[in-house]
């Protein structure tokens, strides 16, 4: 299936002004990921997007949650005894799932040279944007172990 063009060019604007990477998901493969309860959800593997970390290093686990939990989006947890005492390295991407409500999406729409149109929006309702946290910006991105928010993940059974 051909990427939609709006999207690309409003992700490429986007890793532009935010100076992150990022990528966009269809919103119904995002939705498919999660628990219907809102809880955490265990991934048995990383969303097409960041798939590649997968096999990049030793993951001992993925999670994601939607948003109704603080910071929605997933976790990739690495385990690294190199980094001892801190083995496991938390990287945290950030799920956008309205963009048009981030602070700096008028600055996005200049960078993509895009007017803020009810068809632009509704043409990115279709997608989330997964923005990849900083290791600074995760506040426990070098833990001794792991968190709760991965602790009380579920697999999904649906």
């Amino acid at each position: 299936m051909e990427p939609d063009k709006t999207q690309l060019r409003f992700t490429y604007a986007a890793q532009n002004v935010l100076g992150k990477d990022v990528m966009a998901m269809r919103r119904d493969e995002w939705n498919g990921l999660l628990l219907s309860n809102g809880m955490p959800t265990l991934l048995n593997q990383a969303p097409a997007p960041v798939g590649r970390v997968m096999s990049d290093s030793m993951v001992v686990a993925v999670a994601a949650s939607g948003i109704c939990n603080p910071d929605p989006g997933f976790d990739i947890v690495r385990y690294d005894p190199k980094d001892s005492p801190h083995i496991y390295n938390i990287d945290h991407y950030r799920v956008h799932e309205n963009l048009t409500q981030h602070e700096r999406f008028s600055e996005i729409c200049k960078a993509a040279s895009m007017e803020r149109t009810p068809q632009l929006e509704n043409a990115l309702t279709e997608y989330v944007f997964v923005v990849k946290n900083k290791p600074s910006e995760t506040l426990d991105h070098w833990s001794t172990e792991l968190p709760d928010r991965i602790n009380i993940a579920r697999h999904k059974t649906e």
